[in-house]
C-alpha cells in the first residue's frame, strides 16, 4: 500500500503543474497543438514519476526494475502519439 500512495503522490505533483501550465496556455489563446502537446507531456511525466516507485522495491534486481519501468512507460509513450 505504501508504494501505491507514493506513486500517487509522485504522479499528482507533475500532473497538477503541467495541467496548470496547459490551462494558462488556454487562457492566453495559444495554438491548440501546443496546448495538447504540453498536456500530453504532462501525462508522460506523470507516468514516469509514478513508475519510479519501482526502484524502491528491494526484492527486485535493478535489471527487473528497469524492465518493468521500461514496459510501464513505453506502452504509454508510444500509444499517445499514434496518428
Amino acid at each position: 500500500m505504501k508504494y501505491i500512495i507514493d506513486a500517487i503522490i509522485r504522479g499528482i505533483i507533475p500532473f497538477v503543474i503541467m495541467s496548470g501550465i496547459s490551462l494558462i496556455m488556454v487562457y492566453q489563446k495559444l495554438n491548440s497543438f501546443q496546448i495538447k502537446s504540453t498536456f500530453l507531456v504532462g501525462i508522460i511525466i506523470t507516468l514516469v514519476s509514478a513508475a519510479s516507485v519501482i526502484y524502491e522495491i528491494d526484492n527486485l534486481t535493478l535489471t527487473q526494475q528497469s524492465i518493468i519501468h521500461f514496459f510501464c512507460n513505453a506502452d504509454n509513450s508510444f500509444s499517445l502519439f499514434d496518428n
